[in-house]
This record gives structure tokens, C-alpha cells and sequence, in this order.
């Protein structure tokens, strides 16, 4: 149970209602229940997730987030290419008609 976030919880469950395809970060201090608020507000339905690695640079960030592709089924192991690709395996470019 959640006490207290309630708008935040209908802002997330708007956009999860929307028509159009959506991307969320949420961020802030460390501890106060981001996780938990998502995690809570989704009832633990994610096709996937992530969480970033505390004070991790770039290459360290880009690598975990491969991995955890790799884990749920996508992506490759590959080390170059989870550096380069792990975007493109997440969100693949939108099909074109023609």
C-alpha cells in the first residue's frame, strides 16, 4: 500500500492508458521508494526493467542495461555490440510502410 503518492501513481497510470507508445524515468534521491512506487503502481506487470547502477559511468551503465537484455531473452552477448546496440535491440526503430 502506498500512502501519499497518489498523484504520482495517476500520472504513471495515464501514461501507461495512453494510445501513444511512452518512455518514463524516474529519478531523484536515493531511498525514498521510486522502485517501490512503480513496482506498486504496476503491480509487478513490466514486459522488462531496469535499474541503474549507483554511481556507474557510462560504459558501466550501457553494459549492465545490455545484460539485463540479455537475461530477459534480447539482445547479444556480444561485448562491442552491447555497447553499440543495446538501445536498438530496447527500442527498435518503427516499422515504415511501403
Amino acid at each position: 500500500m502506498i500512502i501519499g503518492r497518489e498523484y504520482q501513481q495517476k500520472l504513471l497510470t495515464d501514461l501507461l492508458d495512453s494510445d501513444e507508445s511512452q518512455f518514463v524515468a524516474v529519478y531523484g534521491r536515493r531511498r525514498v521508494g521510486k522502485t517501490y512506487l512503480i513496482r506498486e503502481t504496476f503491480k509487478y506487470n513490466f514486459a522488462f526493467q531496469h535499474i541503474g547502477i549507483q554511481d556507474g559511468n557510462k560504459a558501466r551503465q550501457l553494459s549492465e542495461f545490455a545484460l539485463s537484455l540479455q537475461k530477459r531473452g534480447n539482445g547479444s552477448s556480444n561485448p562491442r555490440s552491447r555497447k553499440t546496440g543495446c538501445f536498438q535491440t530496447a527500442f527498435p526503430p518503427p516499422r515504415t510502410r511501403g
